[in-house]
């Protein structure tokens, strides 16, 4: 399966960035359909990521044995155990950190709730091409798009249902690109204050995808229980 590349004006309706270019050279434009087929002879620029060298270090203390305070914010929305797989903790910092990895378990990008009382802003740090990845929780043909990991993972317990995290509340046109290829439907979930960038988000979205719901509560996805989760999901998903 080819892999995207990144986003190129269309030559036949002339958008700014609705074509999509893969590394085998075709391209498509999620606009007026154009397409363009593979070439061998394509040489375009697949773009690296460059962890290695300007990827921030993880904290020297950082380890997998979650603390206290760690544990006890997890707890207050039923995260467990298993659910934890790349998470670390850091004592000096009082950081609770977030790891995303490659195919090849390298670790492009993490992020960290910061709990420390006497440096307590910001609230998470992110490093690392954050903007740029995919992180899915669950299993389906289905995903919704939460603000954070955390309310990812809660979603991702719903039957057919896979959480993915937006690191924020805007979808960026690279994340929806790769989307469209894995999934038929995609659902928005964001809390009450993110109207507006709701709204958008479901226009953009709208663009790609044949089905597109949207969720506003007032609190985030992590603060409901598993049968609430699901009760808004499905209610949403019918109407």
């Amino acid at each position: 399966m080819s892999e995207f590349v990144r986003h190129e004006n269309c030559p036949y309706c002339n958008s700014r960035d609705n074509l999509a270019r893969y590394d085998d050279g075709h391209g498509y434009c999620f606009g007026c359909h154009y397409t363009e087929p593979a070439t061998e002879k394509w040489l375009g620029h697949k773009p690296v990521l460059k962890v290695l060298t300007t990827l921030r270090a993880l904290p020297d203390d950082a380890k997998p044995q979650i603390g206290a305070t760690g544990w006890m914010w997890l707890k207050k929305y039923g995260i467990i155990e298993t659910e934890t797989s790349g998470f670390l903790w850091s004592d000096s910092k009082q950081w609770l950190i977030f790891t995303f990895k490659d195919g090849n378990g390298t670790i492009i990008a993490w992020q960290a709730r910061n709990f420390n009382k006497d440096r307590p802003k910001p609230k998470y740090l992110s490093y690392g091409p954050i903007g740029d990845i995919l992180v899915e929780f669950g299993e389906g043909n289905c995903c919704v798009l939460t603000e954070d990991v955390i309310s990812a993972i809660k979603v991702g317990r719903s039957t057919g249902v896979v959480g993915v995290p937006l690191f924020g509340s805007g979808i960026p046109l690279k994340l929806l690109t790769r989307l469209y290829r894995l999934f038929k439907t995609v659902g928005i979930w964001l809390d009450s204050d993110k109207t507006r960038e709701s709204l958008l988000a479901r226009s953009r979205a709208n663009q790609y995808f044949p089905h597109v719901f949207t969720i506003l509560t007032e609190k985030d996805p992590k603060e409901y229980s598993d049968e609430a989760i699901n009760e808004k999901i499905c209610n949403s998903m019918e109407i």
